[in-house]
């Protein structure tokens, strides 16, 4: 029950299915991540540590 681990759990199994298509030959294409998607990662990271920390919220956030 960890809303962190919906959000990386896709993006790790992305990054595989890259990397296995890699290995075999045939490499994505590559294209760098816009500036705002990275502080928006940034934010939201900063902002569960914060939230999951606030006792009201730990029954939701807690791992």
């Amino acid at each position: 029950m960890n809303p962190l681990a919906v959000i990386v759990i896709p993006w790790l199994v992305w990054r595989w299915i890259a990397w296995v298509l890699t290995a075999v030959g045939h490499p994505p294409r590559r294209r760098p991540a816009p500036a705002w998607s990275l502080y928006l990662l940034a934010a939201a990271v900063v902002a569960y540590g914060i939230l999951r920390n606030i006792p009201a919220l730990a029954l939701y956030l807690a791992p």
